[in-house]
């Protein structure tokens, strides 16, 4: 089921895996983030993941960067690239967020990055799930 945000939409791939694809050119600012946060805490089954599908080039304001990443229910984020542009988003979102906190993957979108992300994903899910 897809559901439209003001800056993007999601898709939700399972109860508990959402994709988020953001609008190109846009810049994710901390209203945008809150109202993603909204949606993941009205419609998902925790805990839960998130795939990013990085199909357009956008970026965080420092502000969406500090109320972004790791969350008690948050279990794994897969990030999905199609090009050295899309890499540079997630580099540049790590430059203000320490890695270590977040449960990150990436996968390359020209190599069925989706597929293996959502696998993935669903792996993440299962070892949070046995560990609670």
């Amino acid at each position: 089921m897809r559901y439209t945000l003001s800056f993007g939409y999601l898709n939700l791939a399972t109860p508990n895996i959402v994709e988020l694809i953001i609008d190109n050119n846009t810049v994710v600012n901390a209203d945008m983030y809150h109202e993603y946060r909204e949606f993941i805490s009205d419609n998902l089954q925790k805990p839960y993941a998130v795939l990013v599908n990085n199909i357009n080039n956008y970026c965080f304001t420092p502000e969406a960067i500090a109320l972004s990443g790791s969350t008690e229910d948050l279990s794994a984020i897969a990030v999905v690239s199609y090009s050295k542009e899309n890499i540079a988003i997630i580099d540049e979102f790590f430059k203000y967020k320490d890695v270590s906190a977040i449960n990150l993957n990436s996968f390359s979108g020209l190599e069925m990055g989706r597929g293996k992300a959502i696998r993935w994903l669903e792996s993440e899910l299962t070892k949070s799930s046995t560990s609670v």
